[in-house]
């Protein structure tokens, strides 16, 4: 069973995200996205494939993966950073009971205002009433959906 991701996300325009880590736990992140890291982190890069590589390549992300595993006692951090501006904002919609348009047109306008500034809106616990509506209306296709904030979080880490 996987841990639940404890982080903290610092600053405004240019966020990082500081992920902990238990004993043993590890973080993966595209290369070249670590700003800091404490003692007991070993850095491991692969390509998890030649063909994963090369098929991150033509997206637009690095050829290589960095997975940080924590060796040490207590607790270890990694800070990870984005190449531009922008802000992480995952929505949780746990709570979220039913949306009309107004509400999927907030949504599509957050999305457009932070992708053109450069960030990325992500949707987190999405109930089955409302990713009903994002299947019927297509937009399962344009928002990324995760079943949490943490996981919603730690995708800005790849």
């Amino acid at each position: 069973m996987a841990d639940i991701i404890d982080y903290k996300i610092y600053g405004d325009d240019m966020q990082i995200v500081e992920v902990e880590l238990d004993p043993g736990e590890e973080v993966r992140a595209e290369a070249g996205a670590m700003t800091y890291m404490s003692d007991g982190i070993e850095i491991q890069t692969s390509t998890g494939g030649v063909f994963q590589g090369v098929k991150r390549m033509l997206t637009g992300e690095s050829f290589f993966i960095t997975t940080f595993l924590y060796n040490g006692g207590t607790k270890g951090r990694v800070g990870f950073g984005a190449p531009y501006p922008g802000k992480i904002i995952p929505i949780d919609l746990s709570k979220v009971k039913w949306m009309n348009s107004s509400g999927l047109g907030a949504l599509m306008a957050g999305l457009t205002t932070l992708r053109n500034a450069g960030g990325d809106l992500k949707l987190a616990n999405v109930t089955k009433k409302i990713e009903s509506l994002l299947l019927i209306t297509k937009l399962i296709t344009v928002f990324e959906t995760y079943e949490s904030v943490d996981r919603a979080v730690a995708s800005f880490l790849k």
